[in-house]
């Protein structure tokens, strides 16, 4: 107070009105003179302070009064608005969008974030002296991996997303700060929202084989490289990644594998086969049929026999078309390049010298050179790091034992082409049968490589049981006759 001992009445945005004493004397005078008394301390305070109350600051967004709901809200790139109260259990976008496409208050890169003083504004024209409570958002995928490139087009295969935002939290809150005024705070608590986001249109992830075993070994006892699998083109209980990889450029009578889609139903789509360019099959019932590979409606194409329509590698597309829209196609293209021909199946009683058509190395490198083939290589049923010439060359003698329960490394892809074989598209164990029973693969089968220069000692090779590479007498053992045509 100033030197006059002024008198303040002190309002919500400091309107100050001073009064003297001489007003005051002037004041007192008049009152006297209708004959109304005043207490003595009237005029003994000589200063007087008092607040009257106005509006606490508020959250603001869009030139409007906002709340934590509007905050979190996003705009979808339909420009449909979803709020934590209105949002869908799945927001559904086409494929191509990118996660920018979204429009969201705050930056969903999961970093922390301040929220700006222009989101609080005092309607009484005070200033906004802070506003508390982080500001977070990230987008995850169904594995749970966070995006780092909101540039990015959002891929089908990794869908549902999650988009989480947040505001506040239980150990500091959001609240509103006004430099000046009373009240000078307004605490608006702490909210979070999850957003899922999934996505349509015709389109295949995965190509699964029908046998998905994947070994958890990773060394064995002489040092060679194990099981396991090719994470850039496979995935565990899903099958290969269908733009990764050139999966199946092997097959066998009753080898099967689905084409998985990404959206809908396997049956809201129909398949189709092509080889060498000739439509083959068509659940549709579309165009001629052939016996090469059969599709069923669920999208599960089975190899019957060679598929020789035209020239050979054969170029093979697996198609899905949708029932809805026949013109959107999706097609995956592999070049089959090694038939693993099977006496059991294709000719069941050749060999007569034994029991279960059962034949001797000499007969079974006969019938396969009748057949226009050969017997495989141990490269062409397992994996390299058991087929190395320089662990046991030809004419070498015997190796001390066998190898026994040989895990599968499921691989197919372009970069490693190596490491494609039997056991690496269509998997191997005790279960091989039972995944493909047309297959017929029951007991050992011979290949072509010798172990000693005189025949007598050979790689033999067993699919199911316990997946051995063993060593054979080449005169007196009988296994099944498989021929690569």
């Amino acid at each position: 107070m100033n030197k006059n001992n002024a008198f303040l009445i002190k309002s919500k945005g400091y309107y100050n009105h001073i009064f003297n004493m001489r007003s005051l004397t002037c004041i007192f005078s008049l009152l006297t003179g209708f004959g109304i008394s005043l207490p003595t301390q009237a005029l003994i305070s000589a200063t007087t302070a008092s607040t009257i109350q106005g509006n606490g600051p508020k959250l603001w967004l869009n030139d409007a009064e906002a709340t934590l709901v509007d905050m979190l809200n996003i705009t979808t790139p339909d420009g449909t608005v979803y709020t934590t109260l209105t949002k869908p259990t799945y927001i559904d976008v086409p494929i191509g969008t990118k996660f920018s496409d979204f429009m969201v208050n705050l930056t969903p890169d999961n970093t922390v974030q301040t929220i700006p003083l222009t989101w609080g504004k005092d309607v009484d024209g005070d200033t906004i002296a802070s506003i508390s409570g982080a500001l977070v958002g990230k987008w995850t995928d169904a594995s749970g991996n966070v995006i780092t490139s909101l540039d990015d087009n959002m891929n089908i295969c990794a869908a549902p997303y999650r988009l989480q935002l947040s505001a506040g939290d239980a150990t500091t809150r959001v609240v509103v700060n006004s430099a000046y005024g009373d009240p000078l705070t307004s605490d608006y608590a702490y909210r979070s929202v999850t957003y899922l986001v999934s996505m349509t249109g015709d389109y295949s992830c995965y190509l699964k084989p029908a046998q998905m075993n994947v070994s958890a070994v990773t060394t064995l006892t002489d040092g060679s490289s194990a099981g396991g699998y090719n994470s850039a083109v496979f995935t565990t209980n899903k099958g290969f990644i269908r733009d990764k990889t050139t999966f199946p450029t092997t097959a066998f009578h009753g080898a099967k594998f689905q084409m998985v889609m990404a959206s809908g139903t396997q049956t809201d789509y129909h398949y189709r086969v092509e080889i060498n360019g000739i439509n083959v099959a068509d659940t549709s019932g579309a165009g001629t049929q052939s016996k090469e590979i059969e599709v069923d409606a669920n999208g599960n194409f089975t190899f019957m026999k060679k598929p020789t329509k035209g020239s050979w590698p054969a170029t093979v597309k697996y198609i899905a078309y949708s029932k809805a829209n026949p013109a959107s196609e999706v097609v995956h293209t592999s070049t089959v390049r090694l038939w693993f021909h099977n006496a059991d199946v294709f000719d069941p009683t050749y060999f007569t010298n034994n029991t279960n058509n059962r034949a001797y190395f000499s007969e079974a490198a006969a019938y396969c050179t009748a057949k226009g083939g050969r017997l495989p290589l141990r490269s062409e049923f397992v994996q390299a790091s058991y087929a190395d010439n320089s662990l046991y060359p030809a004419g070498s003698g015997n190796p001390a034992a066998a190898f026994s329960n040989i895990p599968p490394y499921r691989d197919a892809s372009a970069a490693n082409p190596k490491s494609v074989n039997l056991s690496s598209e269509w998997g191997q164990g005790g279960t091989f049968l039972t995944a493909y029973p047309l297959s017929e693969m029951r007991t050992g089968q011979w290949t072509g490589e010798l172990l000693k220069a005189d025949g007598t000692t050979i790689w033999g090779y067993s699919a199911s049981g316990s997946s051995t590479l063993s060593k054979y007498s080449g005169t007196t053992g009988a296994f099944g006759a498989v021929c690569i045509l």
